[in-house]
C-alpha cells in the first residue's frame, strides 16, 4: 500500500516538472496558446481588454468550455502547463497588471489560483497580488506597484460585465 502511494506521488511530481508543450500565436496585444492531452484540447488566451492600458486578462478553456475537465489524471499535467504559460507571459511582457477569474465556486480551484499568485509575487518582487469579487466571481489580480489601480479596477469591471454577458452560454 505504501508503495502505491509513493508511485502515485512520484507521478504527480514528474508531471509537475514536465509541463506540456504549448503552441503560441503572439502579437503585441494578445497571446493565444494551445495544447492537448488525451482527447482534450486546451486553449489559453492572454489579451488586453483596453488598448490604452498595459493590463491583460488571462483565460483558459478546455474543449471550448470554461468549465474545467474533472479528469484527475489530467490535472497533474494541465495545471503545471497553465502555470508555466502565465509565468512565461508575465516574465516576457511584464504588463502593469494581469487578472483572471475563478468561474466556479470550487474552493480547491480558488486555493490553487491563490497559491499560484502568491508564488509568483514571492519570486517577482515588482508585482503585488490581491483578490476580490466581481459579479459573484472571484477575480485574481497581479499588478505592479506603479499600476494605476483605480483604472485597473474600472477595466476589470468593464471587461467582466462584457465578457460574462457574451459568454454566459459557455458555462
Amino acid at each position: 500500500m505504501i508503495q502505491k502511494f509513493k508511485e502515485f506521488f512520484d507521478k504527480i511530481e514528474e508531471a509537475a516538472k514536465n509541463p506540456l508543450p504549448i503552441t503560441w500565436t503572439k502579437s503585441e496585444t494578445e497571446w493565444t496558446g494551445e495544447f492537448s492531452l488525451q482527447e482534450n484540447i486546451y486553449e489559453i488566451k492572454i489579451a488586453r481588454p483596453n488598448p490604452d492600458f498595459n493590463f491583460y486578462y488571462f483565460k483558459f478553456s478546455a474543449n471550448g468550455q470554461y468549465k474545467m475537465i474533472s479528469d484527475p489524471t489530467s490535472v497533474f499535467r494541465v495545471v503545471p502547463t497553465i502555470d508555466r504559460a502565465a509565468n512565461e507571459f508575465l516574465t516576457e511582457v511584464q504588463p502593469d497588471a494581469m487578472f483572471f477569474f475563478a468561474l466556479d465556486k470550487s474552493e480547491a480551484r480558488r486555493m490553487m489560483y491563490d497559491r499560484f499568485c502568491l508564488n509568483f509575487v514571492n519570486m517577482n518582487k515588482q508585482y503585488r497580488y490581491e483578490t476580490r469579487e466581481f459579479m459573484e466571481y472571484q477575480c485574481f489580480i497581479l499588478y505592479t506597484e506603479s499600476c494605476d489601480t483605480e483604472r485597473l479596477q474600472s477595466v476589470i469591471g468593464e471587461f467582466s460585465l462584457a465578457w460574462m454577458v457574451s459568454n454566459r452560454n459557455l458555462f
